[in-house]
């Protein structure tokens, strides 16, 4: 009897020293891996630290393919065109900043954004970081009421229409040291309108 208790001891024993050693194991396992994770993440951070110091850009023709000939179908509509005109014209930039919302209107042979019930003037938008860097965008006068009638009613409200333009993205910088795009939409107001206030 006591040769089997002896046994008994021995092997629970060595049951118990086994799962200890186990235990460990895994545990190491478990901390190279997270060594593993970290080592990798740190690369990948490594690489993006190329972004604002080393970074090349990709060419125009690279991004115009990468649009798949989008560029060349919106190149002369209102907000690719009234860019380049801004870009060039800092008077009218300035002067489009200074626009208010008029309390009154009359009639007159001014641009039709000039003219609309709900008017509005062309901003310059600039996104290093999006191509077509330079986009310009409507920005309604009067953000409450409409001239209704020559004069400002605020029983109306002037509201942007938005277009929905395709734009690249400038993401990240790869291992190679360029950059990277993506194809995304983005929302261009192009004019004003006047419609009855929201409930």
């Amino acid at each position: 009897m006591k040769i089997y208790a002896v046994i008994t001891v021995a092997v629970l024993l060595l049951a118990l020293v086994s799962a200890i050693d186990g235990q460990k194991r895994r545990s190491k396992d478990r901390r190279r891996e997270g060594g593993g994770k970290e080592r990798r993440r740190q690369s990948k951070n490594k690489g993006n630290e190329l972004e604002t110091d080393q970074c090349e850009d990709i060419s125009d023709k690279q991004k115009q393919r990468k649009l798949r000939g989008a560029r060349k179908a919106y190149e002369r509509t209102a907000p690719i065109v009234l860019a380049e005109q801004l870009k060039k014209d800092a008077g009218r930039r300035r002067r489009n900043a200074e626009m208010v919302c008029p309390e009154s209107a009359a009639p007159h042979d001014g641009d039709i954004s000039q003219r609309a019930i709900s008017p509005w003037a062309w901003e310059l938008d600039v996104d290093v970081n999006r191509y077509p860097t330079e986009i310009a965008k409507a920005k309604c006068l009067c953000t409450a009421g409409c001239l209704v009638n020559g004069k400002l009613d605020f029983n109306y409200a002037s509201e942007p229409i938005v277009t929905q333009m395709k734009v690249l993205r400038r993401t990240m910088c790869d291992r190679k040291g360029k950059w990277r795009y993506h194809v995304e939409w983005e929302n261009v107001p192009v004019g004003c309108t006047c419609a009855s206030p929201k409930s």
